[in-house]
């Protein structure tokens, strides 16, 4: 699961206390192939909100505990850290 997550983004996870941290990650999100509906509708079960989908990759945004479970979806090849964007405490 973690293999699917890049290095940035491991190391972030990291040095967070843990899982239920409530921080809030953006990052991106390459597919086997292009995202269908259905493949959305399984990430957003995550709970990561999806935002921008173009073929196969897509952006979201989630808490720790929601990427892990989006690294656990068949369909999804790689995670990347967006390291554009702070983390931001979850309201």
């Amino acid at each position: 699961m973690s293999q699917k997550m890049d290095a940035p983004l491991r190391q972030r996870l990291a040095t967070m206390q843990n899982a239920d941290s409530t921080y809030v990650l953006s990052v991106f999100v390459r597919c086997s192939g292009p995202i269908s509906n259905a493949d959305a509708t399984a990430m957003k079960a995550t709970g990561a909100s999806i935002s921008s989908i173009a073929g196969d990759i897509c952006t979201a945004r989630g808490l720790p505990a929601q990427l892990y479970d989006l690294a656990l979806l068949d369909f999804v090849q790689k995670i990347e850290l967006d390291t554009q964007n702070v983390p931001s405490q979850s309201q």
